[in-house]
């Protein structure tokens, strides 16, 4: 029995450092310097970490370097940007791999690169959705940290910068960072950092990657009502705690300079914002036979564990909002139980915010099936078919651009929007130059085509009020040889043209 309990502490020993070191291994790591000549790279000393030029992941933007004498205060990634002064929106596309959940960072340092002293606001997006507003605020080397927690649906995501008007947008670095999909589980949508705090802290340090297997950065925090414990011990994680917050990290924590009384935080009242919050115990002390350490945590006064809380010592125990907090004060307290010797303590905090993405991204094979049929429909050319001119197809944009049409479309005419009043002879040309459209794309184009949504909204008339067929965003080809009718419903749902 003896060994067969020595078997199983072993088994699990390696087991936790298989994944401590599979953990630490960067290789899964997307480090990308923003503005880096192409085909560079290098190690950046303080971290290790591997950086690569963004010139991969983008062609458009101008490659620029922050004014000689920031680059002494910033490290190496922040030195080079790529700021777009042309385009609304410029996106970066970045192979992930699909359901793999990611830390995702934007780092901003403007240091004056472009030598104007004007601080710039512009969007980030990620892919069609918008990520936040960056502000470059109080001065020029002000540096704006982005971080997110997202799940891709897909096997790439774009990381886009939005011209709003207020200046050039630009970004300094790009950083992906593989977590353990257990961890930070929510009901719905992605995580945007709130806050990410060392508690207890003795020296004002922030620590990230090699410290943090992650590469999360955790800042030093205090509070003029809290003390600091500490350990020069190593704070291990339990075998089912996905966080993997760093031993320094755990080995200082934060406990009420009165012990009687409760650890105390808020959360700011914003009627927008839902919440996550995540806390982090381990014991410090090796607690004698008389000595008792267990607390409770509420939340405005109303147990927010349902359970007394008892840390483990040298071994991290995380709690965390079941369900996002939505609106309002939020008051936290933790506070010893009766039955406890010692006051209550917390090692780390992170706290975060509930980021909607409502549109998902366009499949690279959509992307493909669209430039194909933008290919050919260029190619047909008939009197009574709108002229396609071009499109665009940029990200997660993508568009049809089609001749001008002096007379818009019929619809307007037949609602009486338009003062023009259609002669009976001339709706009647109306309708042939419309079949005739039709006729051309069923009968007239191999592989034929079949428009799928025609409606007098999608009937444009020239400057003569002779009708053309527009809109074949939704058209679609069929081999001459197919058998087989799809039912696959297209066009405006719900709608059968009156006309």
């Amino acid at each position: 029995m003896g060994r067969f309990k020595h078997f199983i502490a072993a088994l699990f020993g390696g087991l936790a450092l298989i994944l401590l070191v599979h953990a630490q291994d960067q290789s899964d790591f997307i480090s990308i310097d923003c503005g880096l000549q192409a085909n560079w790279s290098y190690t950046e000393p303080s971290t290790s970490i591997n950086y690569i030029s963004d010139a991969a992941f983008i062609d458009t933007g101008v490659s620029k370097k922050i004014s000689s004498e920031f680059e002494g205060d910033f490290q190496q990634p922040t030195w080079t940007l790529r700021s777009f002064p042309e385009g609304i929106r410029n996106c970066y596309s970045i192979n992930v791999t699909q359901g793999q959940k990611y830390l995702i960072r934007a780092t901003f340092l403007y240091g004056n690169y472009d030598g104007q002293n004007l601080l710039p606001q512009f969007d980030l997006h990620l892919g069609p959705n918008m990520w936040d507003t960056v502000k470059i605020e109080n001065n020029v080397s002000y540096v704006v940290l982005m971080e997110l927690i997202h799940v891709p649906s897909l096997n790439y995501l774009q990381v886009c910068l939005v011209n709003t008007g207020l200046g050039t947008p630009f970004i300094s670095a790009i950083e992906f960072r593989p977590l353990n999909n257990r961890a930070y589980v929510t009901s719905v949508g992605s995580l945007a950092l709130f806050a990410r705090y060392d508690l207890g802290s003795v020296n004002n340090k922030s620590y990230r990657y090699k410290d943090d297997v992650y590469d999360r950065t955790w800042a030093a925090k205090h509070y003029n009502k809290w003390k600091s414990l500490s350990t020069s011990l190593t704070i291990d994680s339990e075998m089912y705690n996905p966080y993997w917050v760093p031993s320094v990290v755990m080995s200082t924590a934060a406990t009420p300079i009165n012990e009687s009384g409760p650890l105390e935080f808020y959360l700011p009242p914003e009627a927008n914002s839902k919440y996550y919050v995540y806390m982090h115990f381990a014991e410090l002390v090796k607690l004698k036979a008389n000595q008792s350490r267990s607390f409770n945590i509420t939340l405005n006064g109303e147990l927010w564990y349902d359970g007394t809380v008892v840390p483990s010592y040298l071994f991290t125990n995380t709690l965390f909002s079941p369900s996002a907090l939505t609106g309002g004060n939020y008051v936290f307290s933790i506070f010893k139980t009766e039955n406890s010797t010692l006051p209550p303590i917390i090692n780390a905090i992170e706290i975060y915010t509930v980021k909607h993405f409502p549109q998902s991204e366009t499949d690279k094979q959509d992307g493909m099936l669209f430039v194909t049929q933008v290919k050919l429909l260029m190619r047909v050319h008939h009197r009574n078919l709108t002229t396609l001119v071009g499109y665009y197809y940029e990200g997660a944009n993508m568009g049809l651009i089609y001749e001008y049409m002096a007379n818009g479309d019929l619809e307007a005419h037949l609602s009486g929007e338009n003062t023009n009043i259609l002669s009976w002879e001339a709706r009647l040309q109306i309708a042939m130059d419309a079949a005739q459209g039709l006729e051309y794309l069923h009968h007239g184009c191999k592989p034929p085509i079949i428009h799928r949504d025609v409606k007098s909204t999608n009937i444009l008339l020239n400057e003569k009020f002779r009708a053309k067929l527009a809109d074949f965003g939704l058209s679609k080809t069929f081999p001459t040889d197919d058998t087989h009718l799809s039912t696959v419903v297209a066009g405006t749902p719900g709608y059968l043209d009156p006309e």
